[in-house]
Protein backbone atom coordinates (compact mmCIF):
# COMPACT_ATOMS: atom_id res chain seq x y z
CA UNK A 1 0.00 0.00 0.00
CA UNK A 2 0.92 3.39 -0.51
CA UNK A 3 3.35 4.77 2.25
CA UNK A 4 1.90 7.01 4.80
CA UNK A 5 4.50 9.73 6.42
CA UNK A 6 3.17 10.76 9.84
CA UNK A 7 4.08 14.19 9.30
CA UNK A 8 1.87 16.71 8.30
CA UNK A 9 2.58 17.33 4.04
CA UNK A 10 3.65 20.95 4.67
CA UNK A 11 3.12 21.42 0.51
CA UNK A 12 -0.86 21.86 1.17
CA UNK A 13 -0.68 25.26 -0.98
CA UNK A 14 -2.20 26.52 1.74
CA UNK A 15 0.66 29.90 1.49
CA UNK A 16 1.71 28.93 -2.03
CA UNK A 17 -1.74 29.53 -3.43
CA UNK A 18 -1.01 33.34 -2.32
CA UNK A 19 2.45 34.04 -2.11
CA UNK A 20 1.87 34.81 1.59
CA UNK A 21 4.50 32.18 3.44
CA UNK A 22 6.37 34.39 5.93
CA UNK A 23 4.38 37.87 6.77
CA UNK A 24 1.72 36.06 8.34
CA UNK A 25 0.51 37.72 12.17
CA UNK A 26 2.28 36.74 14.76
CA UNK A 27 1.03 35.04 18.09
CA UNK A 28 -1.62 32.63 16.01
CA UNK A 29 -2.41 29.51 15.71
CA UNK A 30 -3.48 27.61 12.74
CA UNK A 31 -5.79 24.37 12.97
CA UNK A 32 -5.86 22.18 10.08
CA UNK A 33 -8.09 19.36 10.10
CA UNK A 34 -7.08 16.70 7.17
CA UNK A 35 -8.56 13.07 6.12
CA UNK A 36 -7.18 10.90 3.32
CA UNK A 37 -8.95 7.68 1.77
CA UNK A 38 -7.28 5.05 -0.31
CA UNK A 39 -8.63 1.51 -1.19
CA UNK A 40 -6.02 -0.88 -2.85
CA UNK A 41 -7.31 -4.13 -4.32
CA UNK A 42 -4.59 -5.02 -6.68
CA UNK A 43 -1.29 -6.37 -5.92
CA UNK A 44 2.47 -5.30 -7.38
CA UNK A 45 5.63 -7.34 -7.52
CA UNK A 46 8.21 -4.93 -9.19
CA UNK A 47 6.42 -2.72 -11.42
CA UNK A 48 4.29 -6.04 -12.48
CA UNK A 49 0.77 -5.72 -11.80
CA UNK A 50 -0.89 -9.13 -10.42
CA UNK A 51 -4.18 -8.79 -12.37
CA UNK A 52 -4.83 -12.30 -12.68
CA UNK A 53 -5.04 -12.48 -8.44
CA UNK A 54 -7.77 -9.56 -8.34
CA UNK A 55 -10.11 -11.14 -10.97
CA UNK A 56 -9.83 -14.53 -8.52
CA UNK A 57 -10.31 -12.38 -5.76
CA UNK A 58 -7.33 -13.86 -4.18
CA UNK A 59 -5.47 -10.34 -3.46
CA UNK A 60 -5.17 -8.37 0.14
CA UNK A 61 -7.64 -5.55 -0.07
CA UNK A 62 -6.41 -2.34 2.20
CA UNK A 63 -8.78 0.10 3.26
CA UNK A 64 -7.71 2.91 5.09
CA UNK A 65 -9.08 6.15 6.80
CA UNK A 66 -6.78 8.81 7.61
CA UNK A 67 -7.72 12.03 9.77
CA UNK A 68 -5.27 13.89 11.48
CA UNK A 69 -4.64 17.18 13.15
CA UNK A 70 -2.29 19.68 12.84
CA UNK A 71 -1.40 22.83 14.85
CA UNK A 72 0.93 25.50 14.48
CA UNK A 73 1.92 28.30 15.99
CA UNK A 74 3.38 31.69 14.93
CA UNK A 75 5.89 32.91 16.88
CA UNK A 76 7.16 35.62 14.77
CA UNK A 77 7.06 36.38 11.02
CA UNK A 78 9.77 33.29 10.24
CA UNK A 79 9.59 31.15 13.03
CA UNK A 80 6.44 28.77 14.05
CA UNK A 81 6.20 26.04 16.11
CA UNK A 82 4.10 22.59 15.36
CA UNK A 83 2.85 19.07 16.16
CA UNK A 84 1.11 16.92 14.24
CA UNK A 85 -1.37 14.39 15.49
CA UNK A 86 -2.56 11.29 12.92
CA UNK A 87 -5.24 9.09 13.48
CA UNK A 88 -6.04 5.77 11.37
CA UNK A 89 -8.41 3.44 10.95
CA UNK A 90 -7.56 0.76 8.47
CA UNK A 91 -8.65 -3.12 7.47
CA UNK A 92 -6.70 -5.62 5.24
CA UNK A 93 -8.53 -8.86 4.05
CA UNK A 94 -7.71 -11.02 2.13
CA UNK A 95 -9.36 -14.64 0.86
CA UNK A 96 -8.66 -17.66 3.16
CA UNK A 97 -6.93 -15.30 5.49
CA UNK A 98 -7.90 -13.63 8.63
CA UNK A 99 -9.12 -10.15 8.42
CA UNK A 100 -6.79 -7.36 10.11
CA UNK A 101 -7.85 -4.30 11.56
CA UNK A 102 -6.07 -1.58 13.24
CA UNK A 103 -7.34 1.79 14.32
CA UNK A 104 -6.59 4.20 16.87
CA UNK A 105 -3.66 7.30 17.31
CA UNK A 106 -0.96 7.36 15.16
CA UNK A 107 2.92 8.65 15.99
CA UNK A 108 2.77 12.50 17.18
CA UNK A 109 5.06 14.78 15.62
CA UNK A 110 6.61 18.00 17.47
CA UNK A 111 8.59 20.50 15.73
CA UNK A 112 9.41 23.69 14.36
CA UNK A 113 9.33 25.85 11.00
CA UNK A 114 10.90 28.85 10.01
CA UNK A 115 10.92 30.73 6.55
CA UNK A 116 14.79 31.77 5.11
CA UNK A 117 13.83 35.42 4.00
CA UNK A 118 11.39 37.76 5.63
CA UNK A 119 8.19 38.12 3.87
CA UNK A 120 6.98 39.61 1.68
CA UNK A 121 9.87 38.79 -0.52
CA UNK A 122 10.86 41.07 -3.86
CA UNK A 123 11.38 37.85 -5.88
CA UNK A 124 8.03 36.45 -4.55
CA UNK A 125 9.52 33.79 -3.61
CA UNK A 126 10.10 31.51 -0.38
CA UNK A 127 11.47 28.67 1.51
CA UNK A 128 10.93 27.33 4.78
CA UNK A 129 12.68 24.40 6.52
CA UNK A 130 11.37 22.30 9.46
CA UNK A 131 12.09 19.69 11.59
CA UNK A 132 10.18 17.15 13.92
CA UNK A 133 10.36 14.84 16.68
CA UNK A 134 8.08 11.45 15.78
CA UNK A 135 7.08 10.33 19.36
CA UNK A 136 6.24 6.21 19.07
CA UNK A 137 2.84 7.17 20.47
CA UNK A 138 0.57 4.42 17.87
CA UNK A 139 -0.10 1.32 18.43
CA UNK A 140 2.67 -1.06 16.80
CA UNK A 141 1.10 -4.45 17.53
CA UNK A 142 -0.67 -4.93 14.27
CA UNK A 143 0.62 -5.84 10.61
CA UNK A 144 2.07 -3.19 9.45
CA UNK A 145 0.06 -2.24 6.77
CA UNK A 146 -2.82 -1.44 9.03
CA UNK A 147 -0.74 -0.59 12.65
CA UNK A 148 -1.19 3.05 13.53
CA UNK A 149 2.36 3.50 14.77
CA UNK A 150 5.61 1.83 13.90
CA UNK A 151 7.07 1.83 17.77
CA UNK A 152 10.22 3.46 16.68
CA UNK A 153 11.39 7.27 17.52
CA UNK A 154 12.32 9.15 14.33
CA UNK A 155 13.26 12.68 13.21
CA UNK A 156 10.98 14.16 10.41
CA UNK A 157 13.26 16.78 7.90
CA UNK A 158 10.98 18.97 5.57
CA UNK A 159 10.93 21.34 3.32
CA UNK A 160 8.60 23.75 1.47
CA UNK A 161 8.97 26.39 -1.17
CA UNK A 162 7.08 28.48 -3.87
CA UNK A 163 7.93 30.99 -6.46
CA UNK A 164 5.81 33.59 -8.29
CA UNK A 165 5.81 33.48 -12.25
CA UNK A 166 3.66 35.21 -14.76
CA UNK A 167 -0.11 35.36 -15.11
CA UNK A 168 -1.10 34.64 -11.33
CA UNK A 169 0.82 30.95 -11.90
CA UNK A 170 3.01 29.86 -8.38
CA UNK A 171 5.50 26.99 -8.71
CA UNK A 172 5.67 25.20 -5.68
CA UNK A 173 7.63 22.20 -3.95
CA UNK A 174 7.32 20.23 -0.57
CA UNK A 175 9.60 17.29 0.45
CA UNK A 176 8.87 15.70 3.49
CA UNK A 177 11.51 12.54 4.61
CA UNK A 178 10.84 10.32 7.83
CA UNK A 179 14.16 9.08 9.37
CA UNK A 180 13.65 6.17 11.66
CA UNK A 181 17.09 4.82 13.05
CA UNK A 182 15.64 2.14 14.83
CA UNK A 183 15.59 -1.30 13.52
CA UNK A 184 12.91 -3.31 14.58
CA UNK A 185 10.49 -3.61 16.89
CA UNK A 186 9.30 -6.11 18.12
CA UNK A 187 6.33 -7.55 16.58
CA UNK A 188 6.20 -10.34 14.10
CA UNK A 189 4.56 -10.91 10.57
CA UNK A 190 5.51 -14.48 9.67
CA UNK A 191 7.90 -14.88 12.26
CA UNK A 192 9.94 -11.91 11.12
CA UNK A 193 10.80 -9.30 13.28
CA UNK A 194 9.13 -5.78 11.86
CA UNK A 195 11.51 -3.23 10.33
CA UNK A 196 10.83 0.55 11.66
CA UNK A 197 11.07 2.12 8.06
CA UNK A 198 12.19 5.38 6.65
CA UNK A 199 9.46 7.41 4.64
CA UNK A 200 9.93 10.19 2.59
CA UNK A 201 6.90 12.06 0.28
CA UNK A 202 7.74 14.41 -2.62
CA UNK A 203 5.61 16.98 -4.53
CA UNK A 204 6.14 19.61 -7.00
CA UNK A 205 3.94 21.37 -9.37
CA UNK A 206 2.32 25.05 -10.21
CA UNK A 207 -0.59 26.62 -8.49
CA UNK A 208 -3.13 29.25 -10.30
CA UNK A 209 -5.47 31.75 -9.65
CA UNK A 210 -9.04 30.14 -11.06
CA UNK A 211 -10.34 33.11 -13.61
CA UNK A 212 -13.18 34.61 -12.70
CA UNK A 213 -13.91 33.07 -9.53
CA UNK A 214 -12.04 34.90 -6.28
CA UNK A 215 -10.13 33.23 -3.60
CA UNK A 216 -10.18 29.86 -6.00
CA UNK A 217 -6.78 28.45 -6.52
CA UNK A 218 -6.12 24.74 -8.62
CA UNK A 219 -3.18 23.05 -8.71
CA UNK A 220 -1.60 20.34 -10.68
CA UNK A 221 1.69 18.33 -10.04
CA UNK A 222 3.93 15.55 -9.40
CA UNK A 223 3.94 13.21 -5.86
CA UNK A 224 6.23 10.27 -5.69
CA UNK A 225 5.72 8.26 -2.14
CA UNK A 226 7.27 5.08 -0.67
CA UNK A 227 9.36 3.20 1.77
CA UNK A 228 13.05 2.57 0.50
CA UNK A 229 14.76 -0.30 1.24
CA UNK A 230 17.33 0.67 3.16
CA UNK A 231 16.90 3.16 6.25
CA UNK A 232 19.25 5.91 5.67
CA UNK A 233 20.51 5.41 9.53
CA UNK A 234 20.85 2.07 11.33
CA UNK A 235 20.04 -1.25 10.17
CA UNK A 236 17.45 -2.75 7.97
CA UNK A 237 16.52 -6.12 8.60
CA UNK A 238 13.20 -7.35 9.23
CA UNK A 239 9.79 -7.44 7.62
CA UNK A 240 8.96 -4.18 5.65
CA UNK A 241 7.03 -4.20 2.43
CA UNK A 242 9.18 -1.18 0.18
CA UNK A 243 8.24 0.39 -2.81
CA UNK A 244 7.20 3.33 -3.95
CA UNK A 245 4.20 5.07 -5.84
CA UNK A 246 4.02 7.64 -8.00
CA UNK A 247 1.05 9.80 -8.91
CA UNK A 248 0.05 12.93 -10.94
CA UNK A 249 -1.46 15.36 -8.08
CA UNK A 250 -4.62 17.92 -9.27
CA UNK A 251 -6.01 19.75 -6.65
CA UNK A 252 -8.09 23.02 -5.60
CA UNK A 253 -7.79 25.72 -2.74
CA UNK A 254 -10.12 28.09 -1.84
CA UNK A 255 -9.41 30.28 0.92
CA UNK A 256 -11.52 33.28 2.56
CA UNK A 257 -11.24 35.10 5.67
CA UNK A 258 -9.38 32.72 8.67
CA UNK A 259 -10.64 29.55 6.57
CA UNK A 260 -8.72 27.82 4.01
CA UNK A 261 -10.58 24.56 2.45
CA UNK A 262 -8.09 22.12 -0.09
CA UNK A 263 -8.69 19.12 -1.76
CA UNK A 264 -6.24 16.83 -3.44
CA UNK A 265 -6.88 13.50 -5.76
CA UNK A 266 -3.62 12.00 -6.51
CA UNK A 267 -3.60 9.48 -9.23
CA UNK A 268 -1.48 6.46 -9.84
CA UNK A 269 0.97 6.43 -12.42
CA UNK A 270 3.94 4.27 -11.49
CA UNK A 271 3.86 1.14 -8.70
CA UNK A 272 6.56 -0.68 -7.57
CA UNK A 273 7.14 -3.32 -5.02
CA UNK A 274 10.78 -3.39 -4.27
CA UNK A 275 12.37 -6.01 -2.80
CA UNK A 276 13.65 -6.06 0.92
CA UNK A 277 16.82 -6.94 2.95
CA UNK A 278 14.72 -9.74 3.89
CA UNK A 279 13.84 -10.84 0.42
CA UNK A 280 17.27 -10.29 -0.66
CA UNK A 281 18.91 -12.55 1.63
CA UNK A 282 16.10 -15.02 1.16
CA UNK A 283 16.02 -14.74 -2.58
CA UNK A 284 12.44 -14.28 -3.09
CA UNK A 285 10.16 -11.00 -3.77
CA UNK A 286 7.30 -10.17 -1.90
CA UNK A 287 4.27 -7.83 -3.22
CA UNK A 288 2.57 -5.38 -1.87
CA UNK A 289 -1.06 -3.52 -3.11
CA UNK A 290 -1.04 0.02 -4.02
CA UNK A 291 -4.07 2.24 -4.66
CA UNK A 292 -5.29 3.63 -7.30
CA UNK A 293 -5.71 7.24 -6.16
CA UNK A 294 -6.18 8.66 -2.67
CA UNK A 295 -8.67 11.45 -2.12
CA UNK A 296 -7.11 14.01 0.16
CA UNK A 297 -9.07 16.74 1.92
CA UNK A 298 -8.08 19.79 4.98
CA UNK A 299 -9.88 22.35 6.62
CA UNK A 300 -7.39 25.02 8.28
CA UNK A 301 -9.04 27.81 10.42
CA UNK A 302 -6.70 30.66 11.43
CA UNK A 303 -7.16 32.38 15.29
Amino acid sequence: MAARTNAPVIGDLNNVGTGSGGHSSVHHFDVTVGYSFLHSITPFNGTFEEKQGAKLHLQPIVTAHLPSIYISYQLNQRWSLTTSLPFSATRREQQGHRTLDGAGIGDVSIGARAWLFRGPTESGGNISMGASLKLPTGNKNADPSVAPGDGGWGVVLESTGYQRTFFRTTLYYSGTYLFSPSNTNGVTVNSNPVSVTDVYLYRAGFSHAVPKVRHLVASLGGRIEGVPVHDAFGRSDGFRRPGYLISVDPGLLYSHGRNTFSMNVPVAMERNYTRSVLDIANNTHGDGAFPDYILAFSYTRHF
